[in-house]
């Protein structure tokens, strides 16, 4: 999890911000708002809610309120891309 590494840790410049972050419990960092929409949910009107709710993410629930994915950016913007092309396709 480099990502999430302090570029200061085990160096002079180490704060006790930097090694305490690494002792935190995921449900202290965790965001704790859901952003969920049906399976059945329409890739624009994912697109607009992501826009709206200023996400990168939405949790994808099916009618018996169980999470049973994710939609994220790179996932829209490629089912879009594709929708498109079959649109374009289809004009030609």
């Amino acid at each position: 999890m480099a990502f999430w590494r302090s570029p200061f840790l085990d160096t002079a410049a180490e704060r006790a911000a930097d090694r305490s972050l690494l002792n935190n419990r995921a449900h202290q960092i965790m965001d704790h708002n859901l952003r969920l929409i049906m399976e059945n949910t329409i890739l624009k009107d994912a697109k607009k809610m992501m826009e709206k709710l200023k996400t990168d993410y939405l949790l994808v629930e099916n009618i018996d309120n169980h999470i049973v994915g994710v939609l994220t950016c790179k996932i829209l913007a490629n089912a879009l891309m594709n929708e498109l092309d079959d649109e374009r396709s289809m004009h030609s």
